[in-house]
């Protein structure tokens, strides 16, 4: 409902939905199913999808819940895709029903549809340097904390007249002036 607050308690594995002017809480689910999750997003259905970390598994994945019937409704481990990031990550679910990653700890970004094909990776090819922590994280590549995938026509940059030349100057194949 409008006003709500949908909020990850990560250590508790916990996700809820709070109403903040009846100061109750509305749905809660997670305990026995995620582990270290966070990042929940409200998609375009009503579902919600959250980055699920399971660093005792060594393999994260994303999750999409219905919070009517706290049924799973997706999955990525019922595909191929295999990622694993400790404390950071993201699951964003995309307009043309795939679901963009941050695995962050690998440095790596994928955009996967929900049959599980890899349709968009990128792996950050930037080596951290020695003798940091970051070494230590992640000796290929350097981490990042999270990422977003955006487009043109984005909910939320439509009123930014900058973003249509920033986007057109950024990913246009043709060399600036």
């Amino acid at each position: 409902p409008k006003g709500s607050i949908l909020l990850s308690f990560r250590n508790l594995n916990l996700l809820a939905i709070f109403d903040a002017e009846l100061k109750q809480r509305l749905w809660s689910w997670g305990p026995g199913v995620l582990e270290k999750q966070h990042n929940p997003i409200v998609t375009e259905s009503g579902t919600i999808m959250v980055f699920d970390n399971r660093p005792s598994k060594k393999r994260s994945r994303a999750v999409e819940v219905d919070p009517k019937t706290n049924e799973i409704v997706w999955q990525s481990d019922e595909t191929d895709v295999r990622f694993f990031t400790g404390p950071r990550g993201q699951a964003q679910p995309l307009p043309n029903g795939n679901v963009f990653i941050a695995e962050s700890d690998n440095g790596r970004f994928i955009e996967m549809t929900r049959e599980g094909d890899v349709v968009w990776e990128y792996w950050n090819p930037y080596q951290p340097p020695k003798k940091t922590w970051h070494r230590k994280l992640s000796p290929q590549r350097l981490l990042f904390q999270r990422g977003d995938k955006w487009w043109p026509g984005m909910p939320g940059l439509q009123e930014h007249a900058d973003f249509k030349a920033l986007f057109d100057r950024t990913f246009s194949s043709k060399a600036p002036d």
